[in-house]
Formats: C-alpha cells, sequence, structure tokens
C-alpha cells in the first residue's frame, strides 16, 4: 500500500488475520444486519483503521494499538454491526481531512460520527471535540464543564474508550501537572501531534517557526 513501510505492512498482515479469526467466531450479539466498512489509511504515524456506517465514523485508531480488536469485537457483538472492507463517503472524507490534517493545513475535522456508548462517555468525548486545536486540557478541566467536579478518574476513563484517535483529540488531555499522561497511540504519537498542532499555531499567528 503506498505510503506504507515495512513496519506498516507488518500491522496490516497481522490485523488482517486477526481479523479474519474474529470474523469466523459467532458473535455474542445477533447482528442488527449494520453494515460497517472499514479501510485502512496510511499516516506519518503509522496505518490506523477507520470504520463508518451510514450515520458517519465509528472508529479512527492505530492498528498497532493493543486493545484494537477489543474495540473491533465490542463494535460487532455489542452493537451488531456486519464488518467488511469498503469504500463510503464518510471513510473517504476522512481519509482527505487526515491527510490535510497531517499537512497543517485542516485545524477542525468536520466528518459525521456516530459513537456508540453511553450518555456520559457521550458528554465526554463531545468535551473532547470542542478542546481547540494546538492547545492543551486536564482530566478536572474536562470534569468541571460537565458539572462533575472530583470527576476526574471518570473522564479519564471514558477517555481511554474513546475509539476515534485525533478527531475527538484525547491527545490534547494532559495531566494536572502538565505531564503528557496515557495516551493509547503511545507517548511518541502524542508529543508529535502536540508538537505538530502547536507549530503550525505559530506559524500561522508569527509568520516564522517558533517555540
Amino acid at each position: 500500500m503506498e505510503g506504507i513501510d515495512k513496519a506498516g505492512t507488518e500491522q496490516i498482515f497481522a490485523f488482517n488475520a486477526a481479523l479474519k479469526t474474529l470474523l469466523q467466531t459467532r458473535p455474542a450479539k445477533p447482528s442488527t444486519g449494520e453494515p460497517l466498512y472499514f479501510k485502512i489509511l496510511p499516516t506519518p504515524l503509522g496505518p490506523m483503521l477507520a470504520m463508518a456506517e451510514k450515520r458517519g465514523l465509528v472508529m479512527l485508531e492505530f492498528l498497532d494499538r493493543p486493545i484494537l480488536m477489543r474495540e473491533v469485537e465490542e463494535l460487532r457483538s455489542r452493537f451488531g454491526y456486519l464488518i467488511g472492507a469498503g469504500d463510503t463517503p464518510h471513510l473517504l472524507q476522512i481519509e482527505d481531512e487526515l491527510k490535510r490534517y497531517f499537512d497543517g493545513t485542516l485545524t477542525r475535522f468536520e466528518v459525521p460520527l456516530h459513537t456508540p456508548g453511553s450518555i456520559f462517555q457521550n458528554q465526554v468525548w463531545e468535551a473532547l471535540r470542542q478542546v481547540p486545536y494546538g492547545t492543551t486540557c486536564t482530566y478536572g478541566e474536562i470534569a468541571l464543564l460537565l458539572g462533575k467536579p472530583g470527576g476526574s478518574r471518570a473522564v479519564g476513563l471514558a477517555n481511554g474508550s474513546n475509539r476515534m484517535s485525533i478527531v475527538l483529540p484525547c491527545h490534547r488531555v494532559i495531566g494536572a501537572d502538565g505531564s503528557l499522561t496515557g495516551y493509547g497511540g503511545g507517548k511518541h504519537r502524542k508529543e508529535f501531534l502536540l508538537r505538530l498542532e502547536r507549530v503550525k499555531l505559530q506559524i500561522d499567528e508569527q509568520g516564522q517557526l517558533g517555540f
């Protein structure tokens, strides 16, 4: 696949094998018949799995995320999706927007989202979506925004259940002491994404690169 290095190619082979095995098992919940299409997208940080149904993008995750197959299984068993490869308007849109994001020409994703989860999880995910490009916030600040002071832990758990890397920007959430807290895609990716966004902002505002 164009734009995929050797390590990325190995991740794709491993994912395809794991998915084949998964789809040969019977899901815990009967299928609703709702198709969920997937496509693997190249990025500077490694290949990503994008999944979408007719209402919007459902998942965008790095292929080497340790819990990826568990997330895919949850979508299949808990929500009854029929999973298959293919292109949809939402997948084509996220492919284009992701490329422009890494090029530094897109600062807000417009692709429609569909995020199966609890009411609280969706409240946290929507709050994440409102964290501006090039800025950071803490779990505590999100908890306060949601009217749940002291709810940092619950916010952190919901943040960890986010299936929409980059689009719902959990990489912008940091510890109360300013440290880079856990990120499902890996700390090196979190650092890269924050640097990408901050460098882009500084170029726009100052006309030159600075820190």
